[in-house]
């Protein structure tokens, strides 16, 4: 989707990975990631962050894990400069 959406409109895209890999089975998944939300963690990223500052408008989208957005995506969050910037 994510792909699709840059192309219509000119977007730069970003992948979101963290430095460590979630488990492959969905249980062990679900249980690392809650986890994950119930301890407030921010898992660290594997890649350099994007230089935000030629931007207006920053697109981020994600699935939905447990009515809120996956704790990976909060900590690129929480590592960009986004004042002045319009976050969708």
């Amino acid at each position: 989707m994510a792909e699709h959406i840059a192309s219509l409109v000119g977007a730069d895209l970003y992948e979101i990975k963290t430095v460590k890999s979630y488990p492959r089975d969905y249980r062990e998944c679900v249980n690392e990631a809650k986890g994950e939300k119930a301890r407030d963690e921010r898992p660290e990223l594997s890649s350099t962050l994007p230089n935000v500052a030629a931007y207006d408008k920053i697109v981020v989208g994600f699935p939905v894990w447990w009515w809120t957005c996956p704790m990976p995506v909060r900590t690129f969050l929480d590592s960009l400069d986004l004042n002045g910037k319009i976050v969708y």
